[in-house]
């Protein structure tokens, strides 16, 4: 676990996505005004305080459609958005992680991205820091703490800026996330030029070669159960729609019995 995530932050880290823990300092945001809205979705009340404040807010997929009715007096960034918890469903927690500023002013940001960095700071910040004593105006920054009077250079540094993420407190279904995953790889192998295939394929082939006997055999079952899966289905389909969707990838024979 310890590996998956280090390897995990350096990929982030890599993509010019910085881990920033809970307790960071309070972002310099504008104040919000009052406000009353009602039945807005989670992701449209966020994306006002976003406006209001001129700092990055976004829930994560779980919370984003989910429809409130919110009235605030107004005030400063952090108070509102504990407001706004209080009207998300139970176990709903309010996150702090800060992004490069083409990040933090994205049109279109990711919540599920977020919530993950800020899984992943929240289990490197223990193991990474023990016997420190905790300091609430600390910053942490991929489990590192940054003692409080070098964080606004270390940000200025690194040009990052504040965000906040509401998230639902719940994992997706595993089904769902599996789905997810596949899709998520379809669109890369997309993207990918033929000699990154080939090198991506080499690279695949040579971690299952090299893998633990007990994991490659987990592996190939995994493979040979979702095999049979899809040829059971595949074989309940008549001739002639198995050809529509396999466009002779399965010869003759294959669907329809």
């Amino acid at each position: 676990m310890k590996k998956l995530v280090l390897t995990l932050a350096a990929a982030l880290t890599l993509s010019g996505i910085a881990l920033a823990a809970p307790q960071d300092p309070a972002p310099q945001a504008r104040p919000i005004p009052a406000l009353r809205l009602a039945k807005v979705t989670v992701r449209e009340a966020a994306a006002r305080l976003t406006k209001e404040s001129g700092v990055l807010v976004v829930p994560d997929s779980l919370l984003a459609n989910n429809r409130i009715d919110f009235q605030t007096v107004g005030g400063p960034l952090d108070a509102v958005l504990k407001q706004l918890v209080e009207k998300l469903p139970a176990g709903a927690k309010l996150k702090r992680t800060h992004l490069p500023s083409s990040a933090a002013t994205s049109p279109n940001p990711n919540g599920d991205v977020l919530a993950m960095i800020v899984e992943i700071n929240e289990a490197l910040a223990g193991p990474l820091n023990k016997g420190v004593k905790p300091d609430p105006d600390a910053l942490i920054l991929q489990g590192r703490v940054v003692p409080a009077d070098k964080a606004d250079m270390v940000l200025a540094a690194l040009d990052l800026k504040p965000a906040f993420v509401l998230t639902s407190g719940r994992k997706k279904d595993p089904t769902q996330q599996f789905a997810s995953m596949q899709s998520d790889a379809l669109r890369l192998w997309q993207s990918m030029t033929p000699d990154q295939r080939k090198s991506a394929v080499d690279k695949q082939w040579d971690d299952f070669v090299n893998m633990d006997p007990s994991v490659r055999k987990a592996y190939m079952g995994q493979m040979m159960e979702q095999a049979q899966g899809i040829m059971q289905k595949v074989q309940q389909l008549p001739p002639d729609q198995v050809k529509d969707i396999f466009g002779g990838l399965i010869p003759p024979g294959g669907g329809g019995g």
